[in-house]
């Protein structure tokens, strides 16, 4: 079903790059599929992306996809990169009257935090043509991110009546998220209002959601069906922890 989590909110501003398993599609090929692409742009910036899906028999299919993503950034400690493992195995029955999807999805992310400009009167009477040299607050920082998520969802077609069949479905999936905020160095000025006297500064965030769903519906995503009206009704649960961490 589609589903939308408020858990996913924590790293909303990266949802360009990490995928919510919950919403992700599986790729069903008779033949191997295999795509590989790679971009360098003016900067520097760098994107590699290789997908493949191989079929294992007539009903089974596993697909891998691993991304890599950098880039230096336009100003002084902006540097950012991302990288992506994903891979689906799927199998449906001869008679499409069952289902096993399984999904798995590992991300990183580490991002260089500057601060801003030290000096803006530098930027905006233009006096350094190559922003890289320009000074900013912070040269130490950083923050990562690191996600893991898996998903198994199930389906199985309990009778037809009328020429309308009834499914039964189950939506298991765990995601996990931990960030973590570090300066090595943080003697600027930038934490003067904060009171931190510390060699090493350090904040993290770990956070975990389990969710179940128990589902019965008219159609599924994978066989055809001449119903006009689709149905769809079920029961929820999901756990959500937070803690902060090492």
């Amino acid at each position: 079903p589609d589903r939308e989590h408020d858990f996913f909110d924590l790293y909303k501003n990266f949802s360009h790059l990490i995928v919510n398993l919950f919403d992700d599609n599986f790729h069903i090929s008779n033949t191997p599929i295999s795509n590989a692409y790679y971009s360098m742009g003016a900067k520097n910036e760098q994107l590699f992306q290789i997908f493949h899906i191989q079929p294992i028999d007539t009903n089974t299919n596993i697909s891998l996809r691993y991304t890599l993503l950098s880039s230096p950034g336009v100003f002084q400690h902006q540097k950012s990169d991302f990288s992506s493992f994903h891979t689906n195995l799927s199998y449906i029955s001869p008679k499409k009257n069952y289902s096993t999807l399984f999904s798995l999805s590992l991300n990183k992310v580490k991002l260089n935090e500057n601060g801003g400009l030290l000096n803006t009167d530098e930027f905006e009477n233009n006096e350094n043509t190559d922003k890289q040299f320009m000074t900013t607050k912070l040269l130490t920082a950083e923050n990562r991110l690191k996600n893991n998520q898996f998903l198994l969802h199930q389906t199985l077609k309990l009778f037809k009546l009328h020429n309308t069949p009834l499914y039964a479905g189950y939506l298991g999936g765990y995601s996990n998220m931990k960030k973590v905020f570090e300066d090595a160095t943080p003697d600027s000025m930038y934490y003067s209002k904060f009171n931190i006297n510390e060699k090493n500064l350090y904040d993290s965030l770990f956070t975990q959601l389990i969710s179940n769903i128990i589902y019965f519906s008219n159609y599924t995503n994978y066989a055809e069906t001449d119903n006009k009206i689709k149905v769809q009704l079920g029961l929820k649960h999901e756990y959500i922890k937070s803690q902060f961490c090492d």
